[in-house]
Parts: structure tokens; sequence; C-alpha cells
């Protein structure tokens, strides 16, 4: 099983990269991919230079199994863009086939964009909930309605991880890699 995590400038550092290591750790397979054409080098929010395993004109968007958007700053940023299509509509398709889609911290707001939380329940960063026609919850960490996955932000990384594991490949997978972390 192969999932996408689709990154960009300003990405928070500890959402999108502690996600992608618990992931592998469980075994799956994960390609980091970068919004902008031809360009793989991302700058984190924290100022860390990651490159990304393809740019968006380098490979085929819709051929994964799962996506996950990780949040921060370029979230803002995006939605005040056309860039903001690409994430939305990679969202919308995933949700429409079924495959998980799984946003942290500000991230369901591009799933907000496309009304994808509608009468759902969710979490999110604080704040970050004004716009979006589903129903907060503030008090949860993370969120699990249908095949979306939404997470307040990065003091919810394990628990949000260990939900994408344990939806795509079941509870033994994602119990072992915690007790591996030695999270539990």
């Amino acid at each position: 099983m192969k999932g996408l995590m689709i990154i960009g400038n300003n990405i928070e550092d500890g959402e999108a990269l502690l996600t992608r290591d618990l992931l592998l750790r469980a075994g799956l397979k994960l390609d980091l991919v970068s919004i902008y054409k031809s360009n793989r080098k991302i700058k984190t929010a924290y100022g860390l230079n990651i490159q990304a395993d393809y740019a968006v004109n380098e490979v085929e968007l819709f051929e994964y199994d799962f996506l996950i958007i990780p949040g921060g700053k370029w979230v803002f940023e995006l939605l005040e863009k056309p860039r903001t299509q690409i994430v939305s509509k990679l969202a919308l398709t995933y949700y429409n086939n079924d495959k998980l889609v799984a946003a942290i911290c500000a991230a369901p707001r591009f799933l907000g964009h496309e009304h994808l939380l509608k009468d759902k329940d969710f979490t999110c960063f604080p704040s970050c909930e004004e716009g979006i026609d589903g129903k907060y919850h503030q008090d949860k960490k993370v969120v699990i309605e249908d095949n979306i996955i939404t997470a307040k932000g990065l003091g919810a990384v394990f628990e949000f991880s260990y939900e994408i594991i344990r939806y795509l490949l079941g509870r033994e997978a994602a119990e072992k890699v915690l007790k591996d972390t030695h999270y539990r």
C-alpha cells in the first residue's frame, strides 16, 4: 500500500516528517510530493530544507492508495493562491474514490474548501475551523468519519499516525508501531 503526502514550503516540520516516519515503520510506502512543478526542494516552517521524492508534474497523483496533508503556514498561503486547487482536487478525488484522506492541523481547511466535511465530525488546530461547514470537536485530538481522518496539530501526531495505520493495516500494526517507538 502506497500513499501520497502533498507538501509545500512552510509545512509544519513535525507533522510531515514524524507522520512519515511512523507510517514507514509500519511498512507503508509514502511518497513526498512537492506541489511545485519541476521543483522538489521544500523549506519547512522552521527552516529545514528537504527534498520531496517527486515534483507534482513528475508523478501520477491519483494512482496512490491514500492521501496525507500536513498542516502549517503553507495552508494559509495556498488558500490565497491557485495552487489550492491542486490540494483540494486531490482531497476531493481521493474522498470520492473511497480512499483515505488524512489532514492535520490547518490542513482540514483544504477539505472544508471542497465541502468534504459538511455535516461531518472533524477536528483541527483551534481557530482553523472557521468557514468549515462540519461539526468541529475542539476537545478531540483525532476524529475519524468515513474515509477522512482529521487531527488537531503537532501534539496529536502519534494519535494521527496511529489512526492512519489502524485504518490501513489494522489495530495490531498500529499498536506495534507505538510499542516499538516506546510511545506506550
